[in-house]
């Protein structure tokens, strides 16, 4: 399913799994797979209504974020979109229990219901990034006057959502042997309200 107006915020990878026959389009022009012969690259600012898929067999497809420190590898799914908590009341935190997980996870948070603050997240109590715009905006993605206040909902929905309007967001390793994770409004007042998603981290060209 496509979002109306969805622009791709970083380059994507398009892999094919399945076995079968796929044939990728951006604009009209067919997309030559790289040296792998399965994998396809969409390039940050595609607008996803120029992308087309073609599969006369029929075959299985996965997304992922190119590698980045920004965008960590990102392998199987562990805990689908989650919704976090919502209340209001400054200097509020949520935590998440990974302590059950002997692997290096990915946590993906997007600020949903009405996108207007910033999020600092720790592991384990150690700082390890803040929630941020769009990554076009490169060395200002971390300011908070970009910002879209718009409500975009809950959900799986509302965090795709939140990602691609310029909500704040982000994708971050959590080191092995992690045992909680805290998300963390230290300034607003808004709602507390944000969607949260776990995978198993992987290394970029392993499977």
């Amino acid at each position: 399913m496509q979002l109306p107006n969805y622009v791709y915020p970083f380059d994507m990878w398009v892999t094919n799994v399945g076995g079968g026959d796929l044939t990728l389009y951006i604009n009209g022009k067919e997309i030559i797979p790289h040296g792998s012969g399965v994998d396809f690259l969409i390039p940050a600012g595609t607008i996803a209504d120029d992308v087309w898929y073609e599969s006369q067999s029929g075959t299985m497809i996965l997304f992922y974020g190119s590698c980045s420190p920004n965008n960590p590898c990102v392998g199987r799914e562990l805990v689908p979109w989650t919704r976090g908590v919502s209340n209001k009341r400054s200097g509020q935190q949520g935590e998440i229990d990974v302590s059950q997980y002997n692997t290096d996870l990915v946590l993906t948070i997007a600020i949903t219901e009405t996108t207007s603050e910033q999020y600092t997240i720790y592991a384990d109590d150690k700082e390890i990034g803040s929630t941020h715009g769009r990554l076009t905006l490169g060395k200002y993605k971390y300011n908070t006057d970009h910002i879209n206040r718009v409500n975009v909902g809950s959900g799986a929905a509302g965090a795709l959502r939140s990602i691609t309007n310029d909500g704040f967001w982000g994708s971050f390793k959590i080191p092995r042997g992690t045992r909680k994770i805290t998300i963390s409004d230290e300034d607003s007042n808004y709602d507390f309200a944000f969607e949260y998603r776990l995978d198993k981290a992987c290394t970029c060209g392993s499977d």
